[in-house]
């Protein structure tokens, strides 16, 4: 009843069509050690963790092995994992006195003024080989109505800071910035500060799953370490 094919396994089953994803065990041990030996010469260890995949069809939820991995990072002396990959946000779990930010998105996004593209980019395009950068990014995104530019969610996130005391964090807060998605393509992709609380909403929304509860104040988002994990 399993099928294999390149990369993935097929199993037959009787619940509902679903996929799973599972850890790479001999990849997890090898980063608790890193960081149980990063905890003896640190006082704060921040794990960097690189990951696109997500549950289900759902690609603002990170998948089961995310989150098995990054409570493990916490169990074994991280105090914050950091997740990017997704060009977008995902939820924020507090898990015993360490904080998880499954993915902050996007904070410079300048893909659009890269002075250099691979020659098969121009090929894949149907655009000979004297064209510029300006004129594959104009069909890429054809006149900018689809792909990256298009999406609005990739375009806006959050910038976290915390103060830690005693090893542990204490207080979080979470200030919203915006990419300037609608500003020239010599703009966009450059972060700044903003006042609006619509991508605070979203995150919120998002944290729900992990009982994790954002207090909006000010333009501003707060996270109380202090409440029940």
């Amino acid at each position: 009843d399993t099928y294999p094919f390149g990369k993935l396994t097929f199993k037959r089953t009787e619940k509902k069509e679903h996929n799973e994803t599972v850890l790479n065990q001999a990849d997890l041990e090898r980063t608790i050690q890193e960081i149980k030996e990063a905890k003896r010469q640190a006082d704060i260890v921040l794990v960097s963790l690189h990951a696109h995949e997500f549950l289900g069809l759902d690609m603002a939820r990170p998948a089961e092995f995310l989150r098995i991995f990054a409570k493990k990072c916490i169990d074994a002396g991280a105090s914050v994992v950091i997740g990017h990959g997704p060009h977008e946000l995902r939820g924020i779990e507090k898990y015993s006195d360490g904080l998880i930010f499954y993915s902050l998105g996007n904070f410079i996004f300048q893909t659009e003024t890269v002075e250099r593209q691979p020659a098969e980019a121009f090929t894949n395009m149907g655009l000979s080989a004297d064209s510029q950068v300006g004129d594959l990014m104009d069909k890429r995104s054809d006149g900018g109505t689809r792909g990256f530019v298009a999406q609005k969610t990739i375009w806006s996130s959050i910038l976290p800071m915390w103060e830690v005391k005693d090893g542990k964090i204490t207080s979080v807060v979470l200030h919203p910035i915006d990419l300037q998605q609608q500003e020239p393509r010599s703009r966009r992709g450059s972060p700044r500060l903003t006042k609006s609380e619509e991508i605070l909403l979203q995150l919120r929304a998002l944290s729900k799953e992990f009982n994790t509860e954002i207090r909006i104040q000010d333009s501003k988002g707060y996270i109380d370490m202090n409440e029940s994990k």
